[in-house]
């Protein structure tokens, strides 16, 4: 790319090496690879050397030169050390300004320093510098390379500016946790690749790239977190020399699931003496505790929760009975009752008595062809009424 108006410097390389480490700091190596082409007759100071540079006395009328801007801003405050990787010498110096404003031959205060062929320079996260870029050889021309290294990431460029929007901020004890972070920035077309780093608590937990689909970069954590309130932290590594890293911390809380519970009675209705079973169905992944059974507001029983139900056996007495099931929670479910279901049982009913055999006073034999009847001749007819009608007849003798 050849450079317009007062910069002739044709970047050819721009690359970096960026090793991640999560804690203390971010380390960084980047090498910054340029070409001067040309001269500009309109620019012909610049620093005699390496050191502060923010005085006209500094600045030595030196060839026409032209160089190049770039934006210089690092994540980690600290020493920051620049070397001219092509050895320095009058052929191929490379020559560099750190400023905190754009380059003004005119006004220098905004100098910070000039690097010759080796300086370390001290620079603070937060400021946005200007590197210069140049040449000492009085041709102005070749190809010039310096190599930066410091504590933190170093990013080189006009660079977009990002955001980190993180999640979720809550959930509950039977779902599995995905993290997720999307880097957004307010420059159209910004380079939003990269990785995003989580913490839970300060501890690290995963390292995931930006899905290029969704803007959006996921880490599912392997269980579902107990009850709690935990600190989230996501760190997006940002595109080196196209768009800044950032960072964002969310509170995620993490609450009982919450349970319904429904009752099932084996009979509706049976007979006193019989049994019936009481059985509770807690939802959810595995439950665990106990179920209270009620009937009306008297407990009658309870059962421990097995694979999500709990059950009793009882035997009433006769009546009816309407029956709840209460649920009473553990440290990840919310406790819960059933709706309420009736129960009748009946009265035992007592087996029929047997009719008595009727008794009869036996006929007299005289010897008469029709037998004396020595008592009375007697029949009980039973009426409808309940009443008895008695019949009684005797012979007469001749």
């Amino acid at each position: 790319m050849r450079l317009s108006l007062k910069s002739a410097l044709t970047v050819v390389a721009l690359s970096t090496a960026t090793l991640f480490i999560a804690t203390p700091a971010h380390a960084d190596t980047i090498s910054i690879e340029y070409e001067v082409t040309s001269q500009d007759l309109s620019v012909n100071t610049w620093p005699g050397g390496t050191g502060t540079c923010d005085t006209d006395r500094q600045w030595w009328a030196l060839a026409s030169k032209f160089y190049i801007e770039k934006e210089l801003r690092v994540s980690e405050t600290g020493l920051y050390t620049f070397t001219d990787e092509r050895g320095g010498g009058f052929t191929e110096d490379a020559a560099m300004v750190i400023l905190t404003s754009s380059l003004n031959p005119d006004d220098v205060s905004n100098c910070v320093y000039s690097i010759d062929d080796y300086a370390q320079v001290r620079l603070e996260t937060g400021i946005t510098y200007t590197v210069a870029l140049s040449s000492f050889h009085r041709d102005g021309m070749g190809l010039f390379s310096y190599q930066a290294q410091g504590p933190g990431l170093i990013m080189l460029g006009n660079l977009a500016e990002s955001e980190l929007i993180i999640g979720p901020s809550s959930t509950d004890t039977d779902t599995q946790v995905v993290l997720t972070a999307a880097p957004v920035s307010n420059l159209l077309g910004a380079d939003l690749s990269g990785t995003v780093t989580f913490k839970v608590n300060g501890g690290l937990v995963g390292e995931a790239p930006v899905d290029s689909a969704t803007g959006e970069a996921s880490l599912r954590i392997g269980n579902a977190f107990p009850v709690g309130t935990y600190t989230i932290t996501a760190d997006y590594s940002g595109v080196a020399g196209k768009t800044l890293p950032s960072s964002n911390t969310i509170t995620m809380t993490t609450t009982a699931t919450q349970t319904a519970t429904t009752l099932d009675i084996s009979l509706m209705e049976i007979i006193e003496g019989a049994q019936a079973t009481y059985t509770a169905t807690v939802s959810g992944i595995n439950p665990t505790g106990n179920v209270e059974f009620y009937s009306g507001t008297v407990l009658v029983g309870i059962g421990q929760v097995t694979d999500g139900t709990a059950s009793i056996t009882v035997s009433p007495s006769a009546g009816t009975y309407n029956l709840t099931a209460h649920y009473v929670g553990d440290a990840k479910y919310t406790a819960s009752s059933s709706t309420e279901k009736s129960l009748l049982v009946k009265p035992a009913v007592k087996p029929d008595q047997k009719p008595k055999t009727p008794t009869t006073t036996p006929l007299a034999n005289t010897g008469d062809e029709t037998p004396y009847v020595g008592a009375a001749f007697a029949a009980t007819i039973a009426l409808t009424s309940g009443l008895a009608l008695h019949i009684a007849r005797r012979k007469t003798v001749k």
